[in-house]
């Protein structure tokens, strides 16, 4: 709501809902895995009947996973479809576009006592619009170490 002064103030009201499901599939030979996952959301603003604000529809996954002695490295890809957005000089709800990112990762297995998993998340730097008018690289490095007590 506009409040005196030009000053805009959020305000939290209303009912949402959201329902949907999660598959997956996945086959394994010899030192390879191979897999598939779907993931559909169907967010809704109960008052408006609007999808919700950033909710993505679907999401769509393709992996594939090498077992290399005691380190799996895996190659993934994801999509993301059917996000909105309001703008916000008119707060019409916009559908941003759709967008997917490619992963690299690596993990250990049975390392005693330690875990070491490491990657680059969105390897090819491709833009994500994640709120309207905001499209980012977001490239990530990460590296973690644990020990198990």
């Amino acid at each position: 709501s506009l409040t005196t002064g030009g000053t805009q103030t959020k305000v939290n009201a209303g009912r949402a809902r959201a329902i949907g499901f999660e598959t997956n599939a996945a086959y394994s030979v010899s030192v390879w895995m191979l897999s598939l996952g779907y993931n559909y959301l169907d967010a809704k603003n109960e008052s408006t009947n609007e999808p919700l604000r950033l909710s993505p529809q679907h999401q769509l996954t393709a992996s594939v996973a090498q077992q290399l002695g005691p380190v799996v490295v895996e190659l993934r890809d994801t999509y993301w479809s059917e996000f909105h957005d309001r703008d916000p000089i008119t707060s019409a709800l916009v559908a941003l576009p759709s967008w997917n990112t490619v992963d690299l990762e690596f993990r250990t297995l049975g390392l005693t006592d330690w875990e070491f998993k490491g990657g680059v998340l969105n390897v090819f730097d491709r833009p994500r619009e994640l709120t309207i008018g905001y499209p980012e690289p977001q490239r990530r490095v990460f590296a973690s170490a644990l020990k198990y007590f």
